[in-house]
């Protein structure tokens, strides 16, 4: 089931006219951690100066939940050749950059960098309100649990990120959405 799945995914990636999708299911399925390991792997390769976004039902959901729970864990067990240079922390609490790290003092001027040495890729945590996304443009938004929204108009935030995945009527990016099943 999980290769299906991953199959799936793979096709919504590679169609031109697919901008997304939506997976619905039941509790512990694993909808997160694997919307999780594919950002996560689609944002720490090539091309370069992409951005991916993370929202949930709340920016704490999305930080806590998604980010620090799915995101970082997965990212801390990768083995070093797999890991990009990072200037983040070696526990991120909202967000993973992955620029080439700032050397001060003495040493900085002795340094050289290559450009390649940087991916220049970021990971943020947003807020899930409706307009939060609005003006960006992002190589991939995770928005988990997007069926609970008790404060926000998922439909309105929904109109508002589509855009941020299709910019001159290109598509430029994916929204990967899950939820469980309750009432919408």
């Amino acid at each position: 089931i999980d290769r299906e799945d991953f199959y799936f995914t793979e096709y919504c990636f590679e169609d031109p006219r697919c901008l997304g999708y939506l997976k619905i299911g039941s509790r512990g399925t694993g909808k997160s951690s694997k919307e999780g390991a594919i950002l996560l792997e689609e944002i720490t390769r090539a091309p370069k100066r992409r951005k991916a976004f993370i929202q949930s039902k709340t920016e704490e959901d999305a930080i806590k939940v998604v980010f620090r729970g799915k995101v970082v864990n997965i990212f801390k067990k990768l083995p070093d050749f797999f890991k990009p240079v990072t200037d983040s922390t070696s526990d991120p609490k909202k967000s993973l950059s992955f620029f080439r790290p700032a050397i001060r003092g003495k040493g900085a001027m002795q340094v050289e960098f290559n450009e390649e040495d940087e991916l220049e890729n970021s990971i943020e945590c947003k807020a899930s309100e409706e307009k939060t996304l609005d003006g960006e443009t992002a190589a991939i938004v995770v928005v988990d649990e997007i069926g609970k929204c008790d404060k926000v108009d998922a439909y309105e935030r929904h109109n508002v990120n589509r855009f941020v995945v299709y910019r001159n009527n290109k598509k430029v990016g994916m929204l990967l959405c899950t939820t469980t099943v309750e009432e919408m």
